[in-house]
């Protein structure tokens, strides 16, 4: 990937300085090549940030999707919608599927219940 990278930012080289040389020198490709690795680590980063925030969002919106579940529960998935301001479902169900992939409710007979540790009833 690098080194597509680097073939093309030496094309866009040879655009801007008027097409002076026709080869590619070994310097210019081992420069091209360290900054097109530079840029994709660094998006690379930016990317594993942005999902780890995603993450910590969803976790949020989940836990207050959690305390809902628990003051109401065994609870329909619309009832605990109308308990939002935005009660759209394409928006509250990935809340709910987090939580259930989490093994923190489930959904039993239509309704959603949390899952109590072992030894708590």
């Amino acid at each position: 990937m690098a080194s597509k990278l680097a073939v093309n930012l030496h094309v866009i080289w040879e655009m801007y300085s008027g097409g002076r040389t026709r080869e590619i020198s070994e310097s210019r490709m081992v420069g091209s090549i360290s900054q097109a690795r530079e840029k994709v680590l660094a998006t690379a980063e930016m990317v594993r940030l942005w999902l780890q925030q995603a993450e910590q969002r969803m976790e949020a919106k989940a836990w207050r999707l959690l305390e809902k579940i628990s003051r109401t529960e065994p609870v329909k998935p619309r009832t605990l919608w109308r308990k939002y301001h935005v009660q759209r479902k394409a928006i509250r169900e990935p809340e709910l599927d987090y939580l259930l992939r989490k093994g923190m409710v489930r959904l039993k007979d239509g309704l959603v219940e949390t899952i109590k540790p072992e030894g708590e009833e």
